[in-house]
């Protein structure tokens, strides 16, 4: 695969970037700055201090904590989040500009946790000029990212970037795959939302869609914002960094189009279950430039069939077997799961 050429990246981190509220000063050699603070954040800082990795900084929207000038371990983190929702009261968090704090902190890895919005489109920028520019790794749970900077980021910093959250588990395998992959650009299809698959599973069981919802709500599987799930977003974002990094060239997933769930007729659902069928929100591409979300009934020794704490990706790559990716990335602790395994891979695993 030939790679894109350097080009030179502005500073996304003066003081007009809505997005830059925080700022440290000083530097540190090593160690994790975690990016957000919600349950993937969270769950991940957990994971950290088992597995003895050095946490020099968290972030969320109140400002910056750094390990030299505050308690980082979980419980205290945490605490201090619950109680006040901020790391600012309790940590000694500063408030200031992002960009400058993921800078100075100088962490060897950056773990964006921040809850997906295409509502900012210069935090790619940010992320690109504060970490990938500077030789730090970036690790992804947020999709908006992955979605716009991946196409170009896998070509212009091999091997610096982890996305084996943002495609629940499965990250870690495709980016390892990619070169295989591209180079065949055949169809793609995908089961990847679970939240979805939950609400199926609970309507073939005799529910309803807002049962389905409500038990997807009880696991742990809505985005921050459900609409994301219900009406197909997520699972286009989904589709879109596949592709988009597959080709190259970045896909606004706003131009996928997507079924809501609202459209499943319960019945009919429930008709294909006892005829030994499912239905999954499938998003397909043909290799052609056509991408859909839709609901399609599917075969159930088809890889597709995974239940609802499962997610597959099928690359049907020239001859052969189907290249079959399946992940268990699902909820906030498993995501965080998958990020920790990105995380011990840059750092060597020494953790």
């Amino acid at each position: 695969m030939s790679a894109h050429p350097s080009r030179s990246v502005p500073d996304r981190s003066d003081s007009s970037d809505p997005l830059d509220a925080y700022e440290t000063t000083g530097s540190s050699p090593t160690g994790v700055h975690v990016v957000g603070l919600g349950p993937v954040g969270l769950a991940l800082l957990d994971l950290l201090e088992t597995h003895a990795v050095p946490v020099v900084a968290v972030s969320d929207t109140s400002g910056t904590a750094r390990g030299e000038q505050a308690d980082l371990r979980a419980t205290v983190v945490r605490r201090a989040k619950e109680a006040h929702g901020s790391v600012a009261v309790d940590l000694g968090g500063r408030p200031g500009r992002l960009g400058l704090a993921i800078r100075d902190t100088g962490a060897a890895v950056v773990v964006d946790a921040t809850a997906t919005s295409f509502t900012r489109p210069e935090w790619t920028g940010l992320l690109e000029s504060a970490v990938l520019d500077r030789g730090a790794r970036l690790v992804l749970a947020a999709k908006d990212g992955a979605c716009r900077g991946l196409p170009t980021w896998v070509r212009r910093f091999p091997g610096a970037v982890g996305i084996n959250a943002v495609l629940g588990g499965t990250g870690a395998r495709f980016l390892d795959e990619l070169e295989d992959l591209a180079a065949d650009e055949g169809r793609v299809r995908l089961a990847g939302n679970a939240t979805t698959t939950t609400i199926i599973e609970v309507i073939e069981a005799g529910g309803s869609v807002d049962d389905g919802v409500d038990e997807a709500g009880r696991r742990g599987l809505l985005e921050a914002d459900p609409e994301l799930d219900l009406r197909g977003a997520d699972a286009a974002v989904k589709l879109a960094v596949v592709v988009g990094t597959l080709t190259g060239r970045p896909v606004d997933p706003e131009t996928i189009p997507t079924d809501h769930v609202r459209s499943l007729v319960p019945e009919e659902v429930r008709e294909r279950a006892a005829h030994g069928q499912t239905t999954r929100l499938v998003g397909t591409w043909n290799g052609d430039g056509e991408l859909a979300v839709r609901y399609e009934s599917v075969a159930l020794d088809d890889p597709l069939a995974v239940p609802g704490n499962r997610v597959a990706y099928v690359y049907e790559c020239g001859p052969g077997d189907p290249r079959v990716h399946t992940g268990g990335g699902i909820g906030p602790v498993a995501t965080a799961e998958a990020a920790l395994a990105d995380v011990r891979s840059f750092l060597g695993g020494a953790t």
